[in-house]
């Protein structure tokens, strides 16, 4: 148990947190990775949904979350946060699919981490993608996951 928390406190000081509003399984018998999986997708739902509107994305985070960015730099708060997501949303057909995903809980905290990318039409019509890695770290508050830090950066 002690070596999961280390590596989650790792993850958690470089990578992204992803917090939900799905409910936080209330005894370890329920702590399936299936929920924290379910809380990802669920964030990719509401991104892929949003229309110019990064509102219903940053209700997801903390209100002091963490968000290093694909197409930017350090974001934190939900103001800020929800600003970078006014942005990414008006891109044209947004779409995101996850190539590769492991996640875990431990208690009050869980993290999915893996590989998806980003796709949209370009002003001029052209289908642009760019693949990246994330990390999100996700924290129970109030009965749901939302997310503490999100890390996402382009492949190199």
């Amino acid at each position: 148990m002690r070596t999961l928390r280390t590596r989650l406190v790792v993850s958690a000081a470089s990578a992204a947190v992803l917090v939900t509003s799905l409910p936080v399984p209330a005894h370890a018998g329920d702590a399936s990775p299936g929920s924290v999986r379910a809380a990802y997708d669920g964030w990719v739902r509401v991104l892929e949904d949003a229309e110019c509107d990064g509102t219903a994305v940053a209700r997801r985070y903390t209100s002091d979350a963490i968000l290093l960015a694909t197409f930017t730099s350090y974001v934190q708060g939900r103001r800020a946060i929800t600003g970078y997501f006014d942005g990414l949303t008006c891109k044209e057909d947004l779409r995101v699919s996850t190539q590769r995903i492991t996640v875990a809980r431990e208690g009050a905290m869980a993290y999915a981490t893996g590989l998806y990318a980003f796709s949209y039409t370009s002003d001029d019509g052209q289908r642009v993608r760019v693949p990246a890695r994330f990390t999100f770290v996700f924290v129970a508050r109030n009965g749901s996951w939302r997310i503490a830090n999100h890390h996402s950066s382009q492949v190199p």
